[in-house]
């Protein structure tokens, strides 16, 4: 395909391409980036592109795929290690002088009470993390961590009746 008519394509899958951004994105200026890349791969690539395919099919995959990238380098530099340090922080921080801080701080001292061994996947949960990267992070297996984390929850709700 010569470069003119890959360019046009480009031109009228653009509309189209920019309403699927939205899937991926939450703000306007994340979409125009997201196409913006996505056109910006595609053409730099466009000799990969085989004649007579799917041309939508072939920029929905590179757009899928230059999201889930940027995420995971997002994540990476969010979330480099997890230690007990960085739990205390996330605990200080819900300690503010209100009447819910009380509710927070009783909570906390709920799930602080519970095992380690269920304890850590929770929290780095709560912290945003998947469940993929705490079964990476803990060296446990996928199912293991969402048991846990199951767990927790139950333990919570028995330890805390008034607030589930």
């Amino acid at each position: 395909m010569k470069s003119t008519e890959f360019e046009s394509q480009l031109a009228e899958l653009q509309p189209q391409l920019y309403q699927l951004t939205k899937k991926f994105t939450r703000s306007r200026e994340d979409s125009c980036d997201l196409l913006q890349e996505t056109l910006a791969k595609a053409w730099r690539r466009r000799s990969d592109f085989r004649e007579n395919k799917n041309l939508m099919g072939w920029l929905y995959i590179i757009m899928r795929n230059t999201f889930i990238n940027q995420y995971r380098k997002s994540m990476q530099t969010k979330n480099m290690f997890v230690t007990d340090f960085r739990f205390k922080q996330l605990d200080d921080r819900w300690k503010v002088k209100s009447d819910e801080a009380t509710h927070i701080q009783e909570v906390w001292k709920s799930i602080n009470s519970i095992n380690p061994e269920l304890r850590n996947p929770f929290k780095m949960y709560l912290s945003g993390y998947k469940y993929e990267e705490i079964a990476k992070e803990l060296s446990i297996p996928i199912g293991t961590v969402k048991s846990r984390i199951f767990l927790i929850r139950q333990e919570l709700r028995r330890l805390l009746p008034g607030y589930c």
